[in-house]
C-alpha cells in the first residue's frame, strides 16, 4: 500500500536520509504520487518507466512536473517527438534523470535523444548528470 498509514513514516525517513523515491508508473497511480509529493515535500520522486512506455500518460506527467518540483522522470522510455524539447518549454525545468534500460534497449537510443534535443546546455547537463548527481548525493549533504 503506497496510503500515507502505510508508508508516510517511512517517506519522512527516505526525506531526512536525502533517498529518493523511485517507483513504476504501472505500479503506483499519478494522482497517488499527487499525493505523496505534497504530503512530502523534501521527498524526491522519480518515475521508472522499465519496458512500459510513458507516452500514454503525457498529459499525467506533464502536468506533475509543472506542480512539483520534487518530482522527476527517468528518460529511457520517453519517446515522444520532441519530447525533451517540449518538458524544457512547458515546464521550465529539466527534471529527468538519464537512463537506458540497458541491458534490455540499446543505449545508444536513449543517449542520441539526450545528445541531440534542442534544449539549452544546461538542460542538457542537468538530464545526463547534473539531476542524478544531485538527487543521489544528497545523503552526503545530510551530513550520512
Amino acid at each position: 500500500s503506497m496510503a500515507e498509514y502505510a508508508i508516510g513514516p517511512l517517506l519522512e525517513q527516505m526525506a531526512d536520509l536525502g533517498l529518493p523515491l523511485m517507483v513504476w508508473h504501472d505500479q503506483v497511480s499519478w494522482e497517488e504520487m499527487d499525493r505523496i509529493l505534497t504530503a512530502h515535500p523534501r521527498l524526491n520522486l522519480i518515475v521508472e518507466a522499465h519496458d512500459m512506455k510513458l507516452l500514454y500518460h503525457a498529459r499525467e506527467y506533464f502536468a506533475l512536473m509543472r506542480r512539483h518540483d520534487n518530482f522527476y522522470l527517468e528518460s529511457h522510455n520517453l519517446v515522444l517527438p520532441l519530447e525533451l524539447e517540449n518538458l524544457w518549454e512547458l515546464c521550465g525545468k529539466m527534471h529527468v534523470v538519464f537512463g537506458t534500460y540497458f541491458p534490455y534497449a540499446n543505449p545508444h537510443f536513449a543517449a542520441y535523444r539526450a545528445l541531440n534535443a534542442a534544449i539549452p546546455e544546461e538542460a542538457r547537463a542537468e538530464l545526463l548528470s547534473g539531476n542524478a548527481g544531485r538527487l543521489f548525493s544528497q545523503r552526503k549533504e545530510a551530513g550520512l
